[in-house]
């Protein structure tokens, strides 16, 4: 429906995070909704009949009455029936010689003369005699009638039920006693009961089961329940008025305007229909036939001028129409008419002086400018809605949404009271989504979660996605849209495949967004960099080069890329470059061996004193790769006293590595001096300390090499690179205590390789040496040769011959650094073997194959003493003299 600027939906690059302006109140249909959920109906609706003389027991009472004057006084005499017979005896003549019919009759006349109580007292004594006779059910309906009367209300009602259920005349006369019971204390729940059970109703109580059902909206009920009764409706009107009553709430319009006006009641209906089924003009002609004086002249009048679009005249019918519901129900039938076309001119001339009918039409009007996006005006109207309970709860939610752009506090709050309060699901979850996305811009994602928990819709769904990604769980992202494919669904799913660096799935779903959509070119523009598909990330950004977010993300990529020149050319065609991109540019002008431009910029950005830390460690940089001057060394010590900026340390640092790099130790030790003096507490002063060790070393002084680290271990604690550096420096001087030391680093994974590969060169312990070097054999086959050459070498002669394969593995390894060692071990193992001849013959190949090999002279020592084994004295001798030539005397 809406768009605003308010929410955010944050993509995370692999970067940084790219924050894309999306806010959106999911699509509603709400207002047909709205108008449709309120129907007021006007006032000639209420059918306000007397069906007094339809009550068939008043017919009944009149006919006793007449009959009681007529007989003889002895038959309706006011003792009881068969007195003169008293006693035991007595009792059993008057049951032979009084009949029933005097008892029935002593009921009828204690009845007549009121004597409610003489009733209810004899009717037990003579109910057997009733039983199954034709006075049973007079008796009986004559007995409830006077159990109502004196209060026992229960057996009242349930006698009457039971005649009522009956097919003689005192079943009519109990259902009207009966209904009008039950209409007098309003038990509508039971004349609805009785009037769908009973099989048969008389007048009376057909009209009030139809007058119930009436109030309860049954209209179907109605009509299905009048269609038995065809002789009621020709012979009462007001079964007709409901028939047509009936027909014109279920909708049956065309039958309706085809009745010819026969009462007040069916003539506002008929009028009514005909307006509605477009038939004007003959409605006109029953409106000019209404007296003037009829109520619901102007309020059809109203309808018509309205429907033939004269709205001066509609006005003034309205202005004369007295009753306020009548004015509710036409504002009802004009937006329901009018729909989705409402005109603010026409709602205008509606008013109301009830105060709860004003909240209806201040209601519409809001949601009137809301529909129109007119966002304040309609808050002003919503906000006028105080006393309809129903429409103040929907007027929270549609003041959220109102105040979502203006005001985000007042918006939630209203949200949050719909949330407490309003029923509609579809309004809730909106309300929820909305505020998901004030909680997901203020970074509460939990509470986020929370609240669109419950929601399962898709825009929620999509919600929930966002954080997911915003807290860099991708996979969770990706996996709970699996089945949304709406664009906004499609695109966090490929920024989260984006995240998770699988660029080519993440192309393909870009792919599948339809159209355009925010965000789309610059996420596909960003993969196809990653995919180091340049051409086709810059066709992309050409499209949108005057754009912020696409130039900053172009340059950015590329210089991580090392797409160096791109980024100048790029850079170039701005006018005015920013500090930020000065900076990018001086850096790429730098990796493109362009110093002079670079220093200028650095040297530019030191005057303005901006970049200061990123200016100095680029002009560092610069000078690294030229001859280092000593006024660039001075230089440093000049600002770092005059300026103050971030990471002073480190600039300090290089600067000494620059300075030992020049050969200026002098230099060098100065700005050490000064580290230590200004910044002795810095992240980096351990980096410091193997600084300094490092030039001693360099400068042969170990002992005061060993000193800084003792000193750095004493402080920082035994840590790798302190105790690599220690060991270095005791590696010459005291090679076991450098071992130790590797041995204790070799348990270290950050340390593991360097501690094992020196393990490897220093110890003389065979079976260490074979395990390192067995450790690389798999991933490091460089340092496991290395290794097992270093096996070979301090193996005892007498126990080579066990590891004879080793000497073959450097041969095969075909690596050439390696085989005069593989070839002389070939030689040695064979002497070890006391093969002396073959050995001779083999350690003589070595020396000739690898004349400048560290294994020539040792291939040369060993042949001669295998020589001397078989004999050969005389190329034993030939053999010394070429030791002799090598300037090395026989052991």
């Amino acid at each position: 429906m809406k768009k605003t600027g308010v929410f955010v939906l944050s993509i995370l690059f692999l970067c940084t995070g790219l924050l894309r302006a999306e806010v959106k109140v999911p699509d509603f249909s709400f207002f047909g909704k709205e108008i449709a959920s309120f129907r007021i109906k006007p006032s000639f609706t209420k059918i306000n009949v007397s069906f007094k003389n339809a009550k068939s027991f008043s017919t009944y009472i009149e006919s006793i009455k007449i009959e009681a004057e007529s007989f003889e006084r002895k038959e309706y005499s006011t003792k009881k029936p068969g007195s003169i017979y008293g006693g035991t005896f007595g009792t059993g003549l008057s049951a032979v010689f009084v009949g029933n019919k005097a008892y029935r009759n002593y009921l009828v006349k204690q009845f007549l003369e009121g004597n409610y109580l003489g009733v209810v007292n004899a009717y037990p004594e003579y109910k057997n005699k009733f039983t199954g006779g034709k006075f049973a059910n007079e008796t009986a309906f004559l007995y409830a009638s006077s159990l109502l009367k004196t209060g026992d209300i229960p057996k009242a009602v349930e006698i009457f039920e039971r005649v009522a259920a009956g097919e003689d005349k005192f079943a009519f006369y109990a259902q009207d006693k009966l209904f009008e019971y039950l209409e007098e204390v309003g038990r509508y729940k039971d004349i609805l009961r009785l009037g769908g059970h009973l099989k048969r109703l008389s007048p009376y109580a057909s009209y009030l089961y139809l007058d119930t059902l009436y109030k309860n909206n049954q209209y179907d009920k109605m009509l299905n329940f009048i269609n038995g009764y065809e002789e009621y409706i020709s012979k009462y009107q007001v079964i007709r008025d409901y028939k047509i009553a009936a027909e014109y709430f279920a909708g049956k319009l065309e039958k309706v305007v085809g009745y010819e006006p026969s009462s007040e009641v069916s003539v506002n209906f008929i009028t009514d229909a005909l307006l509605k089924t477009g038939n004007l003009e003959r409605a006109f002609i029953l409106i000019n036939g209404m007296n003037r004086n009829n109520a619901y002249k102007y309020y059809f009048n109203f309808k018509y001028y309205f429907l033939k679009g004269d709205y001066e005249n509609a006005e003034k019918s309205y202005e004369k129409i007295a009753k306020e519901r009548d004015k509710l129900s036409l504002l009802f039938f004009y937006l329901s008419e009018s729909f989705p076309d409402i005109r603010e001119n026409v709602l205008s001339m509606f008013s109301f002086s009830n105060p709860v009918n004003r909240d209806y039409l201040n209601y519409y009007k809001g949601l009137l400018y809301l529909s129109r996006n007119k966002y304040e005006k309609a808050a002003e109207y919503f906000e006028q809605v105080v006393f309809q309970e129903n429409l103040l709860i929907n007027s929270y939610f549609y003041k959220g949404i109102c105040y979502a752009d203006k005001n985000a506090s007042r918006s939630k709050h209203f949200f949050i009271r719909y949330l407490n309060n309003g029923e509609d699901k579809e309004k809730k979850n909106i309300a929820r989504f909305m505020l998901g996305q004030f909680y997901y811009m203020e970074k509460q994602y939990e509470q986020t979660l929370m609240l669109v928990e419950s929601c399962s819709t898709a825009f929620c769904t999509e919600l929930k996605a966002q954080v997911y990604l915003a807290e860099s769980d991708f996979r969770e992202a990706f996996n709970l849209l699996e089945n949304i494919d709406s664009n906004k669904a499609v695109y966090i799913k490929a920024a989260a495949l984006f995240n998770m660096q699988d660029y080519e799935k993440a192309l393909t779903m870009l792919n599948k967004i339809n159209g355009g959509y925010p965000g789309k070119d610059l996420l596909k523009m960003l993969t196809y960099y990653k995919l180091e598909e340049f051409d086709k990330g810059l066709e992309i950004f050409n499209r949108h080069k005057n754009e912020k977010d696409f130039i900053d993300r172009t340059i950015r990529q590329l210089y991580l890329a090392n797409e160096y020149y791109t980024v100048i050319n790029i850079l170039n065609s701005i006018a005015d470059l920013t500090p930020e991109y000065r900076l990018i540019m001086a850096k790429s002008l730098y990796s493109t061996g362009k110093y002079d431009r670079a220093e200028q910029i650095y040297y530019d950005f030191l005057k303005e004193k901006k970049y200061l830390y990123d200016s100095i460690n680029g002009l560092i940089s610069i000078q690294s790769r030229q001859k280092i001057q000593k006024s660039f060394l001075i230089k440093g010590f000049k600002w770092l006293n005059e300026m103050e900026f971030e990471r002073e340390n480190i600039i300090v640092l290089d600067f000494a590595r620059l300075a030992f790099n020049s050969g200026d130790t002098g230099m060098g030790i100065k700005y050490l001096n000064y580290f230590f003096n200004n910044y002795s507490d810095a992240s980096n002063v351990k980096e410091a300390y193997i600084l300094r060790a490092d030039f001693f070393f360099n400068k042969g002084k170990l002992k005061e090499c060993i000193m800084d680290m003792n000193s750095a271990i004493s402080r920082f604690g035994r840590d790798g690179e302190l105790l690599l550096q220690k060991a270095k420096c005791l590696k010459e001087n005291d090679p076991l205590k450098a071992l130790e030391i590797y041995r204790e680093l070799s348990d270290n994974e950050r340390f593991e390789r360097v501690a094992k590969t020196n393990i490897m060169e220093q110890s003389d312990n065979v079976s260490e040496v074979e395990n390192i070097a067995l450790e690389f054999k798999k991933e490091q086959y460089d340092l496991y040769l290395k290794g097992i050459e270093r096996v070979l070498n301090i193996t005892p002669l007498n126990k080579l011959e066990k590891k004879e394969d080793y000497a073959y593995e450097l041969i095969d390894s075909g690596i050439r650094k390696y085989a005069p060692a593989g070839a002389y071990f070939v030689g040695a193992v064979e002497y070890a073997k006391g093969n002396y001849k073959k050995a001779a013959s083999g350690l003589m190949k070595v020396y000739y194959l690898y004349p400048g090999s560290d294994y020539a002279l040792k291939s040369l020592k060993l042949a001669k003493k295998a020589f001397i084994e078989t004999g050969d004295n005389k190329n034993a001798d030939k053999v010394q003299k070429i030791i002799d030539k090598m300037g090395s005397k026989e052991e």
